[in-house]
């Protein structure tokens, strides 16, 4: 995460619990979410480190106030439950409100992750994607067009995504759409198996 020694540090960590995350996926992404937490403020040796955590899937299941207490983001992660498709505008919009509370002179940071495609919430028709490279294609431009407006507003954005059950022509299109919506390609991560999320994690 890019931070300021001297600054405060806000993040939002953006979990995906669409009911596609069943299983294996979801036991993953809650215990690497929460070591990526204990890791990041283990190591803080001086910046006001907080973390927000936002739960989606085609609505907010939940978002909790920034803290940095390891105990109840340990909670707020456990607490997550499977619910609906994938609407990856809410989660956006729902990090920069987040984000946009906590002042101006400060690091604040999204790290976004999924196991899919965005296919529910808001749409586009123009951007860097068209209806052969898949047909959720207007989802996928609205999720860049939002994420390009905040870079504009200094929030650093990384993307993890997981796309194991994807085939081949959707997967890279996935793996474009993460790049497009991270702040630079190499804060864009993708992951072939849920079990590697937790060194995924630990590179950002």
């Amino acid at each position: 995460i890019i931070q300021d020694k001297t600054m405060e540090s806000y993040t939002v960590l953006v979990l995906d619990n669409s009911t596609s995350m069943r299983g294996e996926p979801m036991d993953a992404q809650k215990e690497a979410a929460i070591k990526f937490c204990s890791d990041a403020l283990s190591s803080n040796t001086g910046t006001d480190y907080k973390f927000s955590i936002v739960a989606f899937g085609s609505s907010i299941q939940l978002a909790s106030e920034f803290t940095n207490d390891l105990s109840k983001l340990t909670d707020t992660i456990n607490s997550i439950n499977l619910t609906g498709a994938t609407n990856y505008i809410v989660a956006i919009d729902k990090a920069a409100e987040l984000l946009s509370n906590v002042g101006q002179n400060v690091v604040k940071n999204i790290v976004f992750c999924s196991d899919g495609l965005p296919n529910t919430g808001s749409t586009s028709s123009t951007g860097p994607f068209t209806s052969s490279d898949h047909s959720s294609y207007r989802y996928a431009n609205a999720a860049v067009e939002r994420t390009n407006e905040l870079k504009k507003e200094g929030i650093n954005i990384y993307t993890l995504g997981f796309f194991h059950s994807l085939g081949s022509s959707s997967r890279n299109y996935a793996d474009t759409l993460m790049k497009d919506m991270a702040s630079a390609p190499d804060m864009s991560y993708i992951v072939d198996d849920p079990q590697k999320l937790s060194g995924v994690f630990s590179e950002v």
